[in-house]
């Protein structure tokens, strides 16, 4: 055998599992886009509707010196991870703690669980492309937070 097929033989299994998470994630954006959830009739854009939620709820971990594995501090940030985003915030992956919704007491102080109408707002942002949208005359939103080494 040479290094060219134990290379082959190798790496194909990761090849398939690369193919099988990009479906995946064109699957579940195509069944989000099918759902019929909307807020409105009209497009869902990050400057609009989805901006403030990510600065509200993600950036606490996904910023400069964060324990997220990214930064979600802004759109360029932002769209790429669009389709991942999707897929954890519909299934309530992020946030990465696990809390009951139905039981125990639900008022938590510095809670960042995601409402049932935010999150039909990303799903429906990222099945909607995940557009920009027009800022017009305003700023990104800035998350109010202590610094990430306090």
């Amino acid at each position: 055998m040479n290094i060219k097929q134990y290379w082959n033989i190798r790496h194909s299994g990761k090849a398939a599992l690369g193919v099988a998470v990009l479906a995946a994630l064109g699957m579940s954006a195509q069944t989000q886009a099918q759902s019929g959830l909307s807020i409105d009739s009209g497009e869902i854009t990050y400057a609009d509707h989805v901006a403030q939620i990510i600065t509200d709820n993600c950036v606490v971990c996904h910023r400069e010196g964060g324990v997220g594995p990214m930064q979600l501090t802004n759109f360029e940030q932002v769209r790429p991870w669009a389709p991942l985003i999707g897929m954890r915030v519909a299934n309530k992956e992020m946030h990465p703690y696990s809390y009951d919704d139905h039981i125990g007491i639900q008022d938590l102080q510095g809670d960042w669980r995601l409402s049932d109408e935010e999150i039909n707002t990303v799903t429906q942002w990222v099945a909607q492309g995940a557009p920009e949208g027009d800022w017009g005359d305003r700023s990104h939103p800035v998350a109010n937070l202590p610094a990430s080494d306090e």
